[in-house]
């Protein structure tokens, strides 16, 4: 009976080998373009609306940049400068608390927030120089949430969306008035997606809900993550059109499943392997419907070219962390040029994103086969090197391998090498087995055969471990080394004729023919004294 248990652990090695000028062309690598010098000065949402012009919504300011996000003009938000359009009253003690920013141009932008985690947003035409409260309102006036935590205008048009923690809101006019068109008390919904002005998709992670509309929000729907795998939680979702859309979904932190489907969630189609190739995605965009770019662990962009079957990460030309802080944002403004930003006012940019990205090595181990085989599957995209190593010795170097197990052995220690020539990475499994106690052991044979104290004597066999003794003829080794399971180095000690054995915790073995040479010894010599050529008589013993 063979146990499956085992716990996997990933290292990534990223090394040039040739000079990062190249990497850099064939490559498609963030670059760091701006950092804040202010802790905890975060970038909680991008919005570019050319190549080169738009805003960032900083913790404490907007800012809006000519040069792709290089440097910033700071826009601050202060009672001085915000018309508060009749709305009263409006908590001013911590200012107004800025989660995003939506930009037209450089002149017309909406920021949204909380005054005192009442829902809110601002309205700007000049700039960011100053504003006007075009929204200002609470579900509930007895319990405080949240303030407007995403808004969207898909086609970039008069029509919007924006939610808080208990309602949506759209707007026709580009954000000069809002209305409430959804309240669900209590959903917390906490990111926006739609292609279009009529197919809008309002997700909550903390509440497990996606819901949608393809009818610009007179009626809605509800797809449940646990619906699709038993007990799943979504971290995202996304769509490009009204049919094809992909989700992100993980089970009880350990398994993380990557959904797709292709006839507006009606059904969802498993892209990944949830063991090998698990990708949790805080956040994902699709460019078309292979190739996506998403954000997963400290800093990093991931792509797909296979429709989220496997993702790999975009090289980086820094390695900057700020404590556990991350990305909060991703825009994708072409398949090549890309921006992410969030911890202490990171953002890195990728103009040649569609280019290659670093290798992943995602295997699974099947002990399911007939005997002692055990299969390695290979999940790492194709075209690549691969090593295989099992207890580090090397195994192959094949896509797909595998390999008999010693029932003796309990874990196997399983390794994977891919590299492209410029970075490898591995990841490592461990395979544990219910092993099989070793029998006694059992010697087939020893060489040399005869000799005196202190002879180098190596004994053959089989099952040589936990060994606690060797002897020669009733009488301890010297010394012994267990060299593999099959072979033991012995020095004689002081011996005796007879048979060698090696004692283990499971018996003992023995093999007769062991002759043992005592030392010499010497009773005369005769004569005690001549020239040169005399012959000289020694009588003693053991002179054999």
């Amino acid at each position: 009976m063979r146990q499956l248990n085992f716990t996997k652990t990933t290292i990534r090695v990223h090394i040039f080998i040739i000079l990062s000028l190249i990497c850099s062309v064939g490559y498609g690598q963030m670059r760091q373009i701006h950092l804040e010098n202010t802790e905890g000065a975060e970038i909680s949402r991008l919005c570019f609306y050319s190549q080169s012009e738009g805003y960032a919504a900083f913790r404490d300011w907007l800012g809006y940049t000519s040069d792709s996000g290089r440097t910033f003009t700071r826009k601050y938000i202060t009672p001085a400068n915000v018309n508060f359009n009749g709305y009263s009253p409006v908590n001013l003690t911590f200012g107004f608390q800025i989660l995003g920013v939506k930009a037209f141009s450089q002149s017309e932008l909406l920021t949204w927030g909380s005054y005192g985690l009442v829902p809110a947003i601002l309205r700007s035409v000049d700039g960011g120089n100053t504003f006007t409260l075009v929204f200002h309102s609470q579900f509930n006036s007895q319990q405080l949430s949240t303030g407007i935590t995403d808004m969207i205008f898909p086609q970039n048009s008069a029509t919007g969306y924006a939610i808080d923690a208990d309602r949506i809101l759209k707007t026709t006019n580009r954000g000069l008035s809002w209305s409430v068109i959804r309240t669900v008390p209590g959903s917390f919904y906490t990111n926006l997606e739609g292609f279009d002005d009529f197919h809008i998709y309002a997700m909550s992670t903390s509440n497990n809900t996606l819901q949608y509309t393809d009818v610009a929000g007179l009626q809605w729907y509800y797809i449940h993550p646990g619906q699709i795998v038993p007990n799943g939680r979504i971290t995202y979702a996304y769509f490009l059109n009204a049919n094809l859309g992909w989700m992100s979904v993980y089970v009880d932190n350990d398994k993380q499943y990557f959904y797709k489907t292709i006839n507006a969630g009606s059904s969802w189609t498993l892209q990944n392997n949830a063991t090998a190739t698990g990708f949790n995605a805080d956040k994902f965009k699709f460019i078309d419907q292979n190739t996506g770019y998403a954000l997963s662990g400290q800093n990093t962009v991931y792509k797909t070219g296979n429709s989220g079957a496997t993702w790999e990460p975009l090289a980086r030309d820094n390695q900057f962390t700020y404590l556990g802080y991350t990305h909060n944002d991703l825009q994708c403004w072409t398949a090549d040029r890309i921006w992410a930003g969030g911890g202490q006012g990171l953002l890195e940019l990728n103009t040649n994103a569609s280019s290659s990205t670093i290798p992943q090595a995602y295997f699974n181990i099947d002990t399911t086969a007939a005997g002692l085989s055990v299969d390695l599957i290979n999940f790492s995209l194709a075209g690549y090197s691969y090593q295989w190593f099992v207890n580090s010795q090397a195994l192959a170097t094949s896509y797909h391998t595998s390999y008999l197990h010693d029932i003796y052995r309990g874990p196997d220690t399983i390794r994977l090498v891919v590299s492209n020539g410029i970075y490898s990475d591995t990841t490592v499994k461990i395979q544990t087995f219910n092993a099989v106690p070793y029998p006694p052991p059992v010697i087939s044979s020893f060489t040399p055969a005869s000799g005196p104290a202190g002879t180098l004597v190596t004994i053959q066999g089989n099952f040589f471990a936990g060994v606690q003794s060797v002897s020669f003829g009733g009488i301890p080794a010297a010394s012994f080394t267990v060299q593999s399971l099959t072979t033991i180095s012995a020095i004689v000690g002081a011996g005796g004729n007879g048979a060698v054995s090696v004692t283990t915790p499971r018996g003992m073995a023995i093999l007769a023919g062991f002759s043992m040479y005592p030392p010499p010894v010497i009773y005369s010599l005769s004569p005690l004294s001549g020239p040169v050529g005399s012959t000289l008589v020694i009588t003693g013993n053991n002179f054999s």
